[in-house]
């Protein structure tokens, strides 16, 4: 008894994360898809723009502890509230106060991922939905990668987007 008291916590901790876990997946299927959320809101949206491969990386366990752990300024979704462990999630707190808060989905995706609210397209139609997104949202949230598509975005939004829509 005495040997295995100290572990109990962490024991108990477990069962409740993967119930977080398995709470969080299942609200996914619950979610409105980006068309929806725009019919029942009619403000100007908000288009948050960030490479699909950075999602890979948010979703990992491993950062999910890191920022439990680690105090860092230079990670965004450190300072909003934590509302999850994914950057959008901790995001859509903020902007859905100011219009829906809209991305695009990954065109493999079955179902959304939560934070954004996705609107699916197919790729040939990619870009001019992004150029559409660019005059009618209200701010344009840029997060920073490495991806070819998020290198076209960034000089499309340079060349056509006032400074003062873009964060």
């Amino acid at each position: 008894f005495l040997i295995s008291f100290p572990f109990t916590p962490i024991a108990g901790a477990i069962p409740l994360f993967i119930g977080y876990l398995q709470l969080r997946k299942s609200k996914k299927y619950l979610v409105d898809y980006g068309e929806v959320v725009m019919k029942k809101d009619t403000r100007a949206p908000v288009l948050y723009l960030r490479s699909f491969n950075d999602e890979v990386e948010d979703r990992s366990l491993t950062k999910y502890f890191n920022n439990a752990s680690v105090s860092s300024k230079k990670d965004l979704s450190l300072t909003t509230p934590s509302i999850g462990f994914r950057e959008q999630d901790a995001l859509s707190y903020v902007f859905r106060k100011v219009g829906p808060y809209i991305a695009l989905g990954k065109p493999e995706e079955k179902i959304p991922e939560l934070g954004s609210s996705k609107i699916y397209v197919p790729d040939e139609a990619w870009q001019n939905t992004i150029r559409d997104f660019f005059e009618k949202s209200k701010l344009i949230i840029f997060r920073a990668g490495k991806t070819e598509g998020l290198k076209w975005e960034l000089r499309e939004l340079v060349q056509t987007v006032k400074p003062q829509k873009i964060i």
